[in-house]
């Protein structure tokens, strides 16, 4: 397996499993990052900690969409808390 790919699949898990929740153990956020990417909770640990052997070229390509996907959901979440905190700040300014 070249090594870029394996970084960037390491990486891409990573990234899934935040935002880490405080007193969140390592196991935990693996498993998080499991259930948002769809896969099994050892093949999520293998790249994790970057043992993966191989990877093959169609588990790379669904990890990238579901990354591009939780990217998606997430800029959206955070547009909501961002106009929420804009609506209770208006209100406050209002009185």
């Amino acid at each position: 397996m070249s090594c870029a790919v394996g970084d960037e699949m390491q990486r891409l898990v990573r990234e899934a499993a935040l935002p880490a929740q405080p007193g969140d153990s390592v196991k935990a956020q693996i498993g998080r990052a499991a259930r948002r990417l769809g896969l099994p909770f050892g093949r999520t640990r293998s790249h994790w900690y970057g043992l993966a052997r191989a990877v093959l070229a169609e588990e790379a390509e669904m990890l990238r969409a579901r990354r591009r996907q939780l990217m998606i959901e997430r800029a959206h979440q955070l547009e909501q808390e961002a106009a929420a905190i804009r609506a209770h700040y208006s209100q406050q300014d209002a009185a």
